[in-house]
């Protein structure tokens, strides 16, 4: 089977998306550990791939994700990559000395490209689909280290091509440059 025209420009509309997003946005926050404002790394769970985050202020960050899912619900297997990208809000929670750890809460959304054929939104092999999501979740900043370490979990609505609830949760590491 040929993957569809959407399935194979969906990498590189992502990659373009993220990187156009870290460009434009302003340099303001020096990172943990005095590491750069943007982070790189992964995140493993549902979805588990690429993470990224640019800090714009203190408590103020955007997030992005590019990541493979392979979902077994309804006993049937689902492919899935997506692009997401969140605006985060963060709080003070604990201050230890050597790391922070704030709390944090979003909103965003998700470009999910599936290829199933099982009949939950449509009978195509090759499916497109629109996401809210609500980030929630916990960073653990290190001071002696360009490091941060996460755990989130993110409840969402799919909007398009049907309504349907949605759950991602990860754990994840990214380093700051």
């Amino acid at each position: 089977m040929r993957p569809s025209r959407s399935t194979r420009f969906a990498p590189h509309a992502a990659l373009l998306a993220f990187t156009c997003a870290a460009l434009a946005a302003p340099a303001a926050y020096a990172g943990p550990g005095g590491g750069g404002d943007f982070g790189l790394g992964i995140i493993i769970g549902e979805p588990t791939g690429l993470s990224g985050k640019l800090w714009l202020d203190n408590s103020q960050a955007v997030d992005f994700l590019l990541a493979f899912s392979i979902d077994d619900d309804y006993d049937d297997n689902i492919r899935r990559l997506l692009f997401g990208a969140d605006y985060l809000f963060h709080f003070d929670a604990f201050k230890p000395r050597s790391v922070e750890l704030p709390l944090y809460v979003g909103i965003g959304g998700k470009i999910v490209f599936f290829d199933r054929d099982n009949g939950r939104f449509r009978d195509d092999d090759d499916d497109f689909g629109l996401a809210l999501r609500i980030p929630l979740g916990i960073s653990l900043l290190l001071k002696s280290a360009p490091l941060e370490f996460f755990v989130e979990i993110v409840p969402g609505l799919f909007i398009l091509p049907g309504t349907n609830a949605d759950l991602d949760a990860g754990l994840g590491a990214r380093y700051y440059f």
